[in-house]
């Protein structure tokens, strides 16, 4: 499975859809992330720089539209609670990670899939992402 196909699955799951600007600034973080694993130990030193870079925008922008897109995923944990206990654990239940853990949990949760198998089927299969998108190709 595509490794930008499984982060938005991930957000679509937590009701984070393109709609919020910090959306293609996860999306970029997470692809840069994969890209250069060094990223993982300098969330806010160098990622937060390179993606502002890429949407010409500033620094605190990225990282303040980061944190409250969390804000919603956090609020919207209910709607996939073993997701959220999978990426995040039990210790976030009371209060959102931060913008560095989130992105840290993350990373770690889509690199635990091998994600080199072109085939591999979608871990969410079924998932109204899944279906809308299968809907969309047959419309094409």
């Amino acid at each position: 499975m595509n490794y930008e196909v499984m982060v938005k699955h991930i957000l679509y799951e937590f009701e984070v859809t393109q709609k919020y600007v910090a959306y293609k600034y996860i999306l970029k973080g997470m692809i840069l992330m994969r890209e250069n694993a060094d990223y993982v130990e300098h969330i806010t030193k160098t990622l937060y720089i390179d993606i502002a870079k890429e949407y010409n925008t500033s620094v605190a922008c990225v990282e303040r539209g980061i944190r409250t897109t969390i804000e919603i995923m956090w609020r919207n944990k209910e709607n996939n609670m073993s997701l959220f206990t999978d990426i995040f654990g039990s210790q976030y239940l009371d209060y959102r990670p931060t913008n560095t853990k989130f992105f840290q949990l993350m990373y770690i949760h889509i690199e635990s899939y091998n994600l080199n198998e072109a085939d591999k089927q979608c871990p969410f299969y079924g998932c109204e992402y899944c279906i809308i998108s299968r809907q969309l190709k047959c419309l094409k």
